[in-house]
């Protein structure tokens, strides 16, 4: 009957997120799902793009980066680029793909000071920011493409804003309060989908119309359309500050107030000091630090958070070797490659993001990333083989470990830890991948290099290591999956218990 209203479907019910009032923040005022579609927009063009680093392989060789390195060498080759080929070698191969562990680096080592800019100034102002530093390097980059110096400078530098022009796009996921991993991870995997863009720009280059010097017009191309456009969507939507409007006309004072897992890790003369009011006014922002780092040591979560350091370090560390060694690893000693069809399932890590997120809100983070550390284990098993299968298959176990995997840190730390002290975990967690991200460069300069008579076998030693790295973070993975069933975070219990009557 017309008048009786049609029950929607519980599948419908499941999959509708539910929306906050955007009137509880400041504004613009723009509907929740079409802030969502502008943000996806965005990190699509700008998200992390260095992390499809086939397609500027593919840019660099042809622009003739480090080319003048494989004269006089005896390990000289070729690789084939659109219609033509290119010379290379070992110390070119290093030279290069050195490069994307410089940006990795620093994009983990400094993800802390966006953090922390984006607390002081803002989120408009960060992003905007970090798009004119972006745009700028990309020129540079694109227009002196045999400078060393510059290309070494360009590829920090965007490691170095690779965060602090994404994270400001996930305040979005405030306005959907029930569902805030699942946006977190669906950004994380049109983030994924963002490794795309230099693989267009490359096929754009490939064509005969540009010539190896005229790849500063491909910057030009990208600076338009991929950075313009961000700023300007960006520039509209994101707030000065993102903060909850206030309810009360009087003024609130914050108060540095510390929760029961860190209270109760003092004596009761240090409480009695701390809480004395003449140590309120003579409290500096250096005892303030040591006070923190003395109650971290102290927390009951200590243990908890060093295995994810440990874990998630290891694991982002062997996933980032992935994408240097592409061109050596998957090929096998009889000249059959998977690389071309590794660089789709590249952008392909976005497909399970969403599922992935979902399940975190489910059954929690911990059992999550276990099945991406495991998977980036069979990855490593696989590849070790001298099978152009066991190469095809470990692109499908890549696919699965590389779908969250910057997103899962977010989500576990939102999850198990308080939330103030996000960004500082997620500071130190992040200094750490990076700092041992760059025994990476020796790695691959041992195969390239040291090991290069042993081609195309060269790499299996690196390879077995990095398997182990794989399995001693799953393991780590397992015991806190299993602690995380049986011991509930101090912080939840005071959030969930406090409002009881």
């Amino acid at each position: 009957m017309s008048g009786i209203q049609e029950e929607k479907p519980i599948w419908y019910k499941r999959l509708k997120l539910e929306i906050e009032d955007v009137r509880k923040f400041k504004g613009p005022y723009v509907n929740p799902y079409i802030r969502l579609g502008a943000y996806v927009l965005i990190t699509f063009l700008t998200g992390c793009i260095y992390w499809g680093w086939n397609g500027i392989q593919e840019l660099l060789y042809k622009g003739g980066s480090f080319a003048d390195l494989c004269n006089g060498q005896s390990d000289i080759s070729f690789i084939t680029i659109g219609n033509e080929q290119y010379i290379d070698c070992g110390l070119r191969k290093s030279e290069i793909n050195n490069l994307y562990t410089i940006a990795f680096t620093s994009h983990f080592v400094f993800s802390l000071v966006g953090g922390v800019l984006l607390d002081i100034v803002g989120p408009k102002i960060v992003f905007l920011g970090s798009q004119v530093i972006n745009l700028t390097t990309w020129l540079l980059i694109f227009s002196i493409p045999k400078n060393k110096s510059v290309l070494i400078a360009g590829f920090f530098i965007i490691g170095l804003t690779a965060e602090s022009s994404y994270v400001p796009l996930l305040t979005v996921s405030r306005y959907f309060p029930k569902n805030n991993s699942f946006i977190m991870t669906l950004l994380g995997s049109v983030r994924s989908l963002s490794f795309f863009v230099p693989m267009i720009l490359s096929e754009i280059f490939k064509t005969n119309f540009f010539k190896p010097e005229s790849l500063f017009k491909i910057g030009i191309i990208y600076a338009v359309f991929g950075n313009g456009l961000a700023m300007l969507l960006g520039g509209y939507l994101l707030q000065w500050k993102f903060e909850v409007k206030e309810t009360m006309p009087q003024k609130s004072v914050e108060l540095d107030v510390l929760d029961e897992a860190e209270i109760s890790s003092f004596t009761s003369d240090e409480l009695i000091k701390m809480l004395n009011p003449e140590n309120f006014k003579k409290k500096c922002l250096l005892s303030r630090m040591k006070d923190l780092i003395v109650s971290g040591f102290k927390h009951p979560q200590l243990l908890e958070f060093v295995l994810f350091l440990i874990s998630s370090t290891l694991f982002l560390t062997g996933y980032g070797f992935v994408n240097k060694a592409q061109r050596e690893i998957f090929v096998t000693s009889d000249g059959k490659s998977a690389v071309d069809l590794f660089k789709y399932f590249n952008i392909l890590t976005f497909l399970p993001a969403p599922l992935m997120g979902m399940m975190i809100d489910k059954i929690g983070p911990a059992y999550v990333i276990f099945i991406l550390q495991f998977s980036g284990f069979l990855f490593y098993f696989l590849i070790t083989f001298d099978f152009y299968a066991t190469k095809v298959l470990a692109c499908f176990c890549y696919i699965i470990a590389g779908s969250i995997s910057v997103s899962s840190i977010y989500c576990y730390l939102n999850k198990r830890f308080s939330h103030k002290r996000f960004g500082t975990l997620m500071g130190i967690v992040f200094v750490s991948i990076g700092a041992i991200s760059l025994t990476n460069i020796p790695l691959y300069d041992l195969a390239v290099i040291n090991l290069k008579h042993k081609a195309p076998f060269n790499f299996r030693p690196i390879e077995i290591g990095l398997a182990v790295y794989m399995a001693v973070a799953f393991s780590i993975m397992i015991y806190l999956a299993t602690n995380a069933k049986r011991k509930q975070p101090q912080h939840i219990q005071i959030e969930s218990g406090s409002f009881c009557v």
